[in-house]
């Protein structure tokens, strides 16, 4: 294993940027494990967004912000300086929208991760971003069961992500 992902994170810039979805940091915790084995070869992201937080981008607003929220993702890895990459699991195919399946939306969604993954590479080109694309973006049985040339999964542009984690779940 050379791939770390933890810690579900929420943005609120009135508060600082990144933050755990409680208030605290699982960093707190256990940071000199985490930089052990960041300084053995490990690659450490934090993830943000998580079936239960669907703290994400809101509006076309948070387009113009994306230079202040890759910088704010920055200024977290820093601060703890183990963290190597970030990964978007935005458990939803669209923004907060009352219809979570229209075209529109979704299409706002793989621009914000388009335009946000491309902003992190010029911050600094070594930080992985990768996204985890759950099982509603691949099976029409699935969730929203979004499939095909239009759903959110097949607008994003790989150009500068490193990995995807897929998710899926049964039940």
């Amino acid at each position: 294993i050379n791939y770390l992902c933890l810690c579900f994170l929420s943005y609120d810039a009135s508060k600082g940027g990144f933050f755990n979805q409680d208030g605290t940091s699982c960093f707190n915790y256990i940071s000199d494990e985490l930089q052990d084995l960041h300084d053995d070869g490990l690659c450490i992201a934090v993830s943000w967004g998580g079936g239960i937080n669907q703290d994400i981008p809101s509006s076309d607003d948070d387009l113009s912000n994306i230079g202040k929220i890759a910088n704010d993702f920055d200024a977290f890895a820093k601060k703890y300086g183990f963290i190597d990459g970030l990964d978007i699991d935005f458990e939803t195919s669209s923004w907060k929208s009352p219809d979570k399946t229209s075209k529109e939306t979704r299409i706002n969604n793989t621009q914000f991760i388009d335009q946000l993954s491309e902003e992190i590479k010029k911050i600094n080109q070594n930080y992985v971003f990768t996204i985890s694309a759950t099982a509603s973006q691949f099976s029409p049985d699935c969730g929203y069961g979004l499939v095909g040339n239009d759903q959110g999964l097949g607008l994003i542009d790989f150009t500068h992500i490193d990995g995807m984690m897929l998710q899926w779940y049964e039940g």
